[in-house]
């Protein structure tokens, strides 16, 4: 159960779906869950991944490092941008439609990751906080579930709305 000040809401994968707009369709997948799929295709000619370094970004075939940029700022969350692991291959085949996975699923368990993260080690809450756009969503379509709004929220929980001149 979630709770923020007035409002009490259970984080699902129905919610993250219904809050990010994209059904919850494909393959229940997150990271260290075995897949196949072939690496050349992402790859220069002559690279060998070693996956337990992960492989450098200047590694990957120019069409492919845009795209892998945006999963890892966006999706992942990582921070690590020079570097590709092999989860991130996962999310590429998604992209070229080669084999779907559920987003829905997969984001809320990385959110479940950072809130044990976020338990486990409260020193570290600031380098552990990620997917705040997604919090966020996750926030309005629990809000609009019960007739409230952003705003309304942000009010009776005592935050100021700061008015631009």
């Amino acid at each position: 159960m979630v709770v923020f000040d007035t409002l009490k809401f259970k984080l699902t994968v129905e919610l993250v779906a219904e809050a990010i707009g994209v059904k919850n369709e494909g393959e229940m997948w997150f990271k260290k869950l075995p897949f196949t799929f072939n690496a050349q295709r992402y790859l220069l000619p002559g690279i060998t991944p070693n996956w337990s370094k992960g492989i450098l970004i200047q590694n990957f075939r120019d069409e492919w490092v845009e795209p892998i940029k945006v999963l890892q700022s966006y999706i992942t969350c990582e921070g690590r941008y020079a570097y590709v692991f092999k989860y991130h291959f996962r999310f590429l085949q998604h992209l070229v439609g080669e084999s779907r996975m559920s987003l829905p699923f997969f984001l809320f368990k990385s959110l479940q990751k950072m809130s044990s993260r976020v338990k486990g080690h409260q020193d570290h809450t600031t380098q552990s906080i990620f997917h705040h756009g997604l919090i966020k969503l996750i926030i309005s379509a629990a809000l609009q579930r019960e007739g409230k709004t952003w705003d309304y929220f942000l009010f009776w929980s005592g935050f100021q709305i700061k008015q631009e001149e």
